[in-house]
């Protein structure tokens, strides 16, 4: 009896397809497999991802979700004799043949990241846009083809490119040597996926199937799921490319999409066999996955080191006598106690004391040791302990404790953490609940410098082979993904710019009379988001819709891969019996599996977290050291971190003073301000501020109830007014009774209503899940528990309620006080060594030399009556890095200068500790030069690196100019200096007097002091001596409110907040606002308005507070634009008058606030418009400024005359006998000579002004240039 088509395609199984984890090949989800495999009865699917198994333990777990059978696969190339890649899809038939599949992935992946393989030579036939390197070798087949089955690919496997070369005989030898490594287990695909060429090589297809015994398999080698996402497809090919979508030139059709069983069945019904035996090959497949367990590898006592050897002596001597005994047990309890005795000596030195306290910890000690015990984990714990303390041996900074894990005693005694949880009152239940299996988790923060070399130790201690870093992928983000499919669409830029700023990343809506919130997928943007949603539905610019319709299916794939910034597997065994391992450029390893699938394998991750605060820490303290070493304290009284006490008063008043740069979670501009009202006075007030700074505390108001309390204008209850328990106050003392931690939700349960903390913990969950039905069991419980302690059932449900609203803000405690701990560290730190705190917080800010400034104002504002002084970098005494000399100054990095660098300036401080200091500029560039370009040679000029050597020789002429005039005659004196040596800086036999000669130093011109703040600006990108507007200080307090660049920032973030403010009342009315200050000009740009029909001036402005780039869109003709430009480029000072305005956009009636430039004015001008009085101190205390003065009173005050703008100085005189004004009152106009010359005499701080501008536009005085409003 024939078979149906139907009958046919109930056997046909997809062998071929790719997921998003082919990456930028498949654009579908597993997810979407398994949907389509279950919507078309398919009862078996495999993926083969290309040189990923990244999807498979999703794939198993959907599809036998589904009933369906999952089949694990992979895609990759294969070297065939001549050299020659070719694709071939190996496929795992038992699982000895899936660990070797993980084997040969790893290997290749190994051997494609080698330096051995860089130079390899690899001819690909196909795509060029695939990884040649990642291949296997027939060796590599032949090792590992137990257990596999190859599907061997027609159009890209060796017939179709040998077929492409109009040699067809090539092939012979890859399916001779195919069939030796894999007999009968090797198939012949066919796939009929209308590409060129394909319908031509079928006769080849079945001639070689016939030949070598290859049963034929169909496929349709499948990328997407329906015939209609083809064009996204090409996008997401172009997009991968970096190709628009008019030269892309596809290398798929769209015939490969994932078929039904019907279509396949149909497209060969003339080989129902190739159908047939896909279903065989799915029969032959029995790989089962056993996930859910945890395997770790067992801690052994290193025996090299003379306490663990003396320690596993002990415990076989111990064994010997009670074989029953646990290794890992017996060895996590004898640390424990060893080491909670050795804390407890720390805590409570006085003896008494201390033995008053053992019981206590000793109890909840041994409580802790019977869960660990009863769950199985000493051996985590003791792998956890081992790296931590190799660290701290290592001098690797380790942080005191992250996460719920502080609140464990087990964890402090074995010095995992650094907090005492009883005096914090951190419970072990938030980090394990014994009436929970789940396992322990331990997030470790590690020095950023160090955390590699922990990650080394691990791989020398467990095996290279068995420890790895995890793989995380990169997904198509909503706004990225709206760009990139603009680009390739070849759609204006700036409407895909459009669409993706008006993208929210979260979004509220209303559901009835809740508010729920919605993640900003354009999904929900096109519903939540009006202003997006605007943009969508433009008829008129359908360009926007079809933007968001092509990308919606891109959304969310993957797009690359990377490793997860902490997390580190460990396993008992080689990892490839886990996951096959992929290695980046870098020649990192991680598994293919990502952070939840591997630990649904088996292993346990292990969180390595690098926090750069510990770093900070660290170069802290070593610059203390260096100091103290220096000042002959001896090392057993040199500064300990540990040591120092947490009721330090001046720590706390840096922190009450907002001094809170540099401060771990204490320095951002919101939670200083929160510090500054709360003005923490104890430890705990630090925990309860890092814990209350947070969107959901700030907006309940349960903050305010928080300060108002501690600073007593507040009255305090247990926990408010109406509910007001003396039982609650023990737990919410510290917190002056509001509920802030999860901790305290725990033990009121546990106080007042007799849960376990287990079960308190229990309880904390599910409020946080707000999951009715457990609510509801929960609520009953809480109520009855109140009950039977004497409690009236009305206020337990009352309470109830409120501690259910305030679960949700609550915060782990344990969490925030081991952090709170580090908070106070480097409080304590800038408090009592404020030059080298700093001076740490700049090195760590150097490799990104834009973050430095704000250290530096940081380190120059005076503190607490502590100056620190701030000197520029030399080549005599700077390092790599910033330090702190003797007198407690803050020396500049030399490899935080402008392209410069730290390798360049290691070599510099090598040459310096071999041979000594240099002499001079001369000695610096025989000695050094050779390891700087020129580039850099002017840079550190310019930075006044050579400065000493100026100083030292300032008599013959040397200055920066001078060094930069004669760098080049030396340099090309050096290359000449050895001939046939191309070295640009070979041995000097001149000396420096050879090129700074008295005719040499007059031909150089000086630099003015604008030009050099300039210089100084390129090469620290910050003006290091004081901003050039600096000079104009007193101008600048007398002409604006606006005193800065940073307050005009601030000025109109407070405008816009007024303006959503209004616009949220119903009021729509626009508001206009001006401010006005005085910057120094930056850049001039000319320009014009995008329809062309204006001129515009592109102006980049700065002051000491930073820097600001905007457009002034002006009525003037070019020449008077350009006239303006000339001014403004000539004088750099300028008064500029910052427009505020709101407006609503005109297709999303969306509400919006701008700033730009509504006139700019040069400062002299502008001066040249005031009338007001100016007082002057002169001293004269010395006969030379006495004489000073009497040149400037007649060079600038004689036979002055009264004119419409007068100017009225007021002269007072610092005397031997005091501070006095004298007669003279003198009138004039402005004159810029007078205020250049007035401050030289007087000084810029000694100048004080009252002035007023008189506009010339409305006196019509003279033209201004204004900007054209209309």
């Amino acid at each position: 009896m024939t078979n149906t088509i139907s009958d046919i395609a109930k056997n046909f199984i997809h062998l071929r397809v790719h997921s998003d984890f082919s990456i930028n090949s498949g654009i579908m989800k597993i997810k979407d497999i398994i949907a389509l495999a279950n919507q078309y009865s398919m009862p078996a699917v495999a993926v083969s991802d290309l040189n990923m198994f990244c999807g498979l333990i999703k794939l198993y777990e959907q599809a036998t979700s589904k009933g369906i059978k999952p089949i694990s696969a992979i895609d990759t190339q294969f070297m065939d004799y001549r050299g020659c890649l070719h694709d071939i899809t190996l496929i795992a038939e038992t699982e000895e043949g899936y660990v070797n599949l993980r084997r040969l992935m790893t290997e290749t992946y190994v051997r494609a990241r080698s330096k051995i393989e860089v130079n390899t030579v690899v001819r690909s036939l196909k795509s060029t846009r695939r990884d040649s390197r990642i291949y296997l070798s027939l060796e590599q087949l032949e090792a590992h083809n137990e257990g596999v089955i190859c599907l061997l690919p027609a159009y890209f496997g060796p017939l179709g490119n040998s077929a492409r070369e109009d040699k067809i005989d090539f092939a012979d030898q890859s399916y001779e040597d195919l069939k030796r490594i894999y007999k009968n287990k090797l198939f012949q695909g066919i796939a009929r996926c209308n590409r060129p060429g394909e319908k031509g090589l079928e006769k080849y297809v079945l001639e070689y199937a016939l030949r070598y015994q290859m049963p034929l398999v169909a496929t349709n080698d499948v990328l997407f799921k329906r015939r209609s996402d083809f064009d996204t497809h090409q996008i997401r090919e172009c997009i991968a490319q970096g190709v628009v979508m008019s030269d892309y030139q596809p290398e798929y059709t769209v015939e490969q999409y994932f078929k039904t069983g019907e279509e396949m069945a149909k497209l060969f019904e003339d080989l129902p066999i190739a159908i047939e035996n896909t279903a065989k090959i799915a029969q032959m497949c029995t790989v089962r996955f056993k996930l859910g367990h945890n395997d770790l590898p067992k801690f052994t006592l290193d025996v090299t080191d003379p306490e663990q050897k003396k320690l596993k002596e002990e415990f076989d001597s111990f064994f010997k006598e009670h074989p029953e005994t646990d290794e890992e047990e017996w060895i996590l309890e004898k640390l424990s106690y060893q080491g909670l005795d050795e804390r407890l000596a720390i805590l409570y030195p006085d003896q008494q004391e201390r033995e008053a306290q053992k019981p206590i910890y000793y109890e909840r000690l041994e409580y802790e040791l019977g869960i660990i015990k009863r769950m199985k984990f000493p051996g985590y714990f003791l792998i956890v302990q081992e790296f931590i303390n190799w660290s701290k041996k290592n001098d690797i900074p380790v942080g005191p404790g992250r996460g719920s894990g502080a609140g464990s005693l087990v964890a402090y005694a074995l010095k995992i953490t650094d907090l005492d949880p009883l005096k914090y009152a951190l419970l072990f239940e938030r980090f394990l609940n014994p009436s929970r299996k789940s396992m322990p988790d331990f997030d470790v923060d590690f020095c950023n410098e160090g955390r590699s070399r922990v990650i080394e130790h691990m791989q020398d201690h467990y095996g290279k082979d068995s420890v790895s870093q995890i793989m995380t992928f990169g997904t198509m983000g909503a706004k990225m993904v709206v760009r990139d499919v603009a680009r390739v669409m070849g759609i204006d830029r700036f409407k895909a710019e459009d669409l993706a700023k008006s993208l929210q990343d979260k979004l509220e809506y209303k559901d009835g009379d809740e508010v729920k919130t919605a993640k900003g997928t354009l999904e929900n943007n096109v519903k939540y988001n009006p202003v997006f949603k605007a943009y969508y539905d433009n008829t008129d610019e359908p360009e926007y819709r079809h933007i968001v319709e092509y990308s919606k299916p891109l959304e969310g794939l993957v797009r690359q891969v990377g490793k997860h910034a902490a997390g580190i597997v460990i396993s008992p065994i080689e990892m490839n019996n886990y996951s096959a391992l992929y290695v980046s450029e870098d020649g990192e390893q991680s598994t293919h599996f990502d952070k939840d699938d591997i630990e649904r394998a088996g292993l346990v991750k292990f969180d390595f977290l690098g926090l750069k605060n510990l770093t900070i820490i660290k170069n802290t303290i070593r610059m203390i050291h260096k100091r103290q070493r220096r000042q002959g304290v001896a090392e057993k009284d040199l500064f300990n971190i540990n040591l120092i006490p947490l009721d330090d008063r001046a720590s706390y008043e840096l922190l009450q003073q907002g001094d809170t740069h540099g401060i771990f979670q204490l320095e951002s501009t919101g939670i200083t301000k929160l510090v500054v009202k709360a003005k923490p006075e104890e430890f705990e007030d630090i925990i309860a501020l890092i814990a209350l700074y947070r969107p959901g505390p700030l907006q309940s108001g349960m903050v305010d109830n928080y300060i108002n309390r501690k600073n007593g204008t507040e009255d305090v209850f247990y926990p408010t007014p109406e509910l007001n328990f003396e039982v609650l106050k023990e737990i919410l003392d510290p917190t002056y009774g509001v509920i802030v931690y999860q901790e305290q939700v725990m033990q009121i349960a546990q106080v007042f209503s007799g849960y376990t903390l287990g079960d308190a913990d229990n309880l904390r969950r599910a409020m946080g899940k707000k999951k009715q039905e457990e609510m509801d069991k929960e609520r009953s419980k809480f109520i009855a528990g109140a009950e039977k302690n004497g409690h009236d059932p009305k206020d337990a449900e009352k309470l109830f309620d409120l501690v259910d609203k305030f679960a949700g803000y609550g915060f782990n405690k344990s969490h925030s006080a081991a952090y709170a701990l580090v908070s106070y560290q480097t409080a304590y730190l800038k408090a009592h060594y404020r030059a080298e705190f700093l001076a740490a917080v700049l090195t760590n800010a150097q490799s990104d030399i834009s973050k430095i400034y704000g250290t530096v104002k940081d380190l120059k504002k005076p503190a607490r009556n502590i100056h620190v002084e701030f000197i520029r970098p030399s080549v005599n005494y700077s390092f790599e890095h910033f330090d702190v000399d003797l007198n407690g100054r803050v020396i500049y990095s030399l490899a935080a200068l402008k392209g410069v660098g730290p390798d360049v300036v290691h070599e510099l401080v090598k040459e310096r500790e071999r041979n000594g200091l240099f002499r001079d500029f001369y000695d610096f560039i025989n000695r050094c030069g050779k390891f700087f370009t020129e580039t850099q040679l002017k840079v550190m000029i310019n930075a006044g690196c050579f400065d000493d050597f100026i100083e030292a020789n300032i008599t013959k002429g040397h200055s920066r100019e001078v060094y930069l005039h004669v760098l080049k005659p030396i340099i090309n004196a050096v290359k000449n200096s050895n001939t046939g040596n191309i070295n640009l800086f070979a041995e000097l036999t001149e000396n420096i007097d050879t090129y700074i000669k008295p005719e040499i130093v007059r031909e150089v011109e000086p630099w003015t002091i604008a030009e050099r703040s300039h210089r100084e600006f390129e090469a620290f990108n910050f003006y290091f001596a004081g901003h050039p507007i600096f000079e104009f200080k007193a101008e600048r307090e007398a002409l604006t409110e606006c005193q800065s660049i940073s307050d005009m920032l601030m000025m109109f973030n407070d405008y816009s907040n007024e303006v959503q403010q209004n616009v949220a009342r119903g009021n729509q009315r626009s508001t206009v606002k001006t401010v006005d200050l005085v910057v120094h000009i930056d850049a001039v740009r000319k320009t014009k308005s995008f329809d062309g029909s204006r001129n515009v001036l592109d102006l980049a402005f700065s002051d000491e507070s930073g820097n600001y780039r905007a457009d002034m869109f002006t009525g003037l003709t070019a020449n008077e634009l350009a006239e303006l430009a000339d001014r403004l480029q000539e004088d750099t000072k300028a008064v500029v008058t910052m427009q505020f305005s709101s407006y609503q956009n005109k297709d999303t009636l969306e509400t919006r606030t701008a700033m730009r430039i509504k006139k700019v004015t040069p400062l002299q001008e502008y001066l040249s418009y005031c009338k007001g009085t100016i007082y002057a101190l002169f001293d004269i205390r010395k006969a030379k400024g006495l004489r000073r003065v009497n040149e400037f009173f007649t060079k600038y005050f004689k036979d002055k005359v009264a004119t419409n703008l007068p100017l009225e100085f007021h002269f007072l005189f610092y005397t031997r006998f005091g501070v006095g004004s004298v007669e003279h009152k003198h009138v004039t106009t402005y004159d810029e000579g007078i205020f250049k010359e007035l401050k030289e005499c007087c000084g810029v701080n000694n100048i004080i002004y009252k002035l007023e501008y008189v506009d010339p536009d409305k006196n019509k005085f003279r033209r201004r240039f204004n900007e054209n409003q209309n």
